[in-house]
């Protein structure tokens, strides 16, 4: 064989060496590409995932605060019906009823006083003044 045609036998040899190995690197290339958009594909599905998992969240927080509120008013509703309810019956108590006499308004006779001191105190005192009455009265 001439020159020429070993020349160009080593030259196409060297050609298709070139052409083998940019296939291969073209099939690695394209593994890596499929391993990629496979990859994207689940992280896209995980990401939607998170996101209806958050706007689940976000739609129950919503929830709970409003049962929180709505509970709140409940509590404030019942916590001024107790208070008009309590208030309403120290209103009864303490008011006497029609054609009575209101005692608590009136003094006590200085014998009465005179007999809770001894009682508090131990000894008897005579003539002693009369005492304040009343709710807002302390006991002896």
């Amino acid at each position: 064989m001439s020159k020429l045609a070993m020349l160009l036998l080593i030259m196409l040899a060297l050609l298709l060496f070139m052409v083998w190995s940019q296939q291969a690197m073209l099939d690695r290339l394209a593994g890596k590409l499929g391993r990629s958009e496979a990859r994207a594909e689940l992280l896209a599905g995980v990401t939607q995932e998170q996101q209806q998992t958050l706007a689940r969240l976000q739609q129950a927080q919503q929830e709970a605060r409003r049962l929180l509120q709505e509970q709140q008013e409940r509590l404030q509703q019942a916590d001024t019906d107790t208070r008009s309810y309590r208030h309403a019956v120290q209103q009864h108590i303490f008011t006497p009823l029609p054609g009575r006499p209101d005692c608590s308004r009136e003094p006590l006779p200085a014998a009465v006083v005179g007999l809770l001191g001894a009682a508090a105190t131990g000894r008897h005192q005579a003539g002693a003044d009369t005492a304040t009455a009343g709710p807002a009265a302390g006991v002896p």
